[in-house]
């Protein structure tokens, strides 16, 4: 059952609103704002983001409301650049406050089991196809004293239930600043699991002028200890003077390499005239093998007689499932393949062999 809702302060408003905004962003802050909010969210697949990442601050960037308890989070995001809204919410296990550390294996939060935290993630171009399954980090929490978060740094990564959505971003709360004349958002990345050889969604980092004089980017570079496994994209950023008030935007990318260690990190690094500003990133390699090979006999109507063979570096595969069926998804050159297996009725799934397996479109009972 969802807490009843009590509002917090953000930036000294209630809520902090802008119209639907350009190419360049109205801030209206000063040298003197130390402390700023924002949400990020990269998404793999079209249905929570259509596809393109992205971003709310305050102020400035859009709306940031916040609302819960000590057990449970909702952060609510309208407007910014790309006029979008999305409600995130984030709780412990029932009974339980929030506290820093690591949340996995979260589910729905209306309707998660005992001793399990709760994730959901909802988005107005996502339709009833929301994320309800993943996990968040938080790197610090507090508390006002009518219990609603007053700081919050978190990061969190999500699918659907289906699982075909993945997305993964960042929310902070009322966060210190690097820097009161520079806001940069995210300030951690941390890249979902990526097979090698592949790359990861990318994650747009924006660098937005809070100051009141223009700030001069002068270079961009990647840094730390595995900087070979991050692709980056500096944009127009450097080279750039970003009035007060202006944005600009660079990219960057997990590409992690067979036999490298995991999990990788490095920072994005980047320089100006108000001083260094650096993102911290972190990437995951997917560990084991993952294939479907196909072959079929002339005339077969799946196959049509043909052999196929694909891996994550050419196809993308969603196997979602239970211990008592496995679904397949396997989407190579526009087209989806897919499968199901099951274990007969009552029983789950082991290792061995399955003779004598039915399908089509009136299998047996299971």
């Amino acid at each position: 059952m969802r807490v009843q809702r009590s509002w917090m302060m953000l930036a000294g408003a209630l809520v902090v609103v802008v119209p639907s905004l350009g190419a360049v962003t109205a801030v209206g802050s000063s040298a003197a704002v130390a402390t700023s909010s924002f949400v990020t969210m990269t998404s793999e697949a079209s249905l929570l983001t259509d596809g393109v990442p992205r971003e709310w601050w305050a102020p400035g960037g859009g709306s940031i409301a916040v609302s819960g308890s000590r057990n449970e989070v909702i952060v609510d995001v309208s407007g910014g650049v790309f006029d979008a809204a999305a409600t995130l919410d984030f709780a412990a296990p029932v009974g339980d406050d929030l506290a820093v550390g690591t949340y996995a294996d979260a589910f729905n939060t209306s309707t998660r089991p005992d001793g399990a935290p709760g994730i959901d993630i909802r988005t107005d171009v996502g339709g009833n196809d929301q994320a309800t399954l993943g996990s968040f980090v938080i790197r610090d929490i507090a508390f006002s004293s009518s219990d609603v978060v007053q700081t919050l740094d978190l990061s969190y990564s999500v699918i659907n239930g289906a699982g075909n959505v993945t997305a993964f971003g960042q929310v902070s709360i009322n966060e210190p600043q690097q820097d009161p004349r520079l806001l940069v958002l995210p300030t951690t990345v941390r890249f979902p699991r990526t097979y090698a050889g592949t790359e990861s969604p990318i994650v747009r980092v924006r660098y937005v002028n809070t100051g009141l004089s223009a700030v001069r980017i002068d270079g961009m570079k990647l840094a730390g200890t595995n900087p070979g496994q991050f692709g980056l994209w500096r944009g127009s950023c450097v080279g750039t003077r970003l009035a007060p008030n202006a944005t600009c935007v660079a990219r960057v990318r997990f590409t992690p390499a067979v036999g490298r260690p995991a999990p990788a990190e490095a920072r994005l690094v980047e320089w100006d005239s108000s001083g260094r500003h650096v993102v911290a990133l972190r990437g995951w390699l997917q560990p084991g093998h993952t294939s479907l090979r196909m072959a079929g006999d002339a005339g077969e109507y799946i196959t049509g007689g043909q052999s196929y063979s694909f891996r994550p570096t050419n196809a993308t595969f969603v196997v979602p499932g239970s211990a008592t069926q496995v679904l397949m998804f396997v989407t190579a050159d526009g087209t989806t393949w897919r499968g199901q297996f099951g274990a007969v009725y009552g029983q789950e799934l082991q290792i061995g062999d399955y003779p004598d397996a039915a399908g089509g479109d009136d299998p047996p009972a299971r």
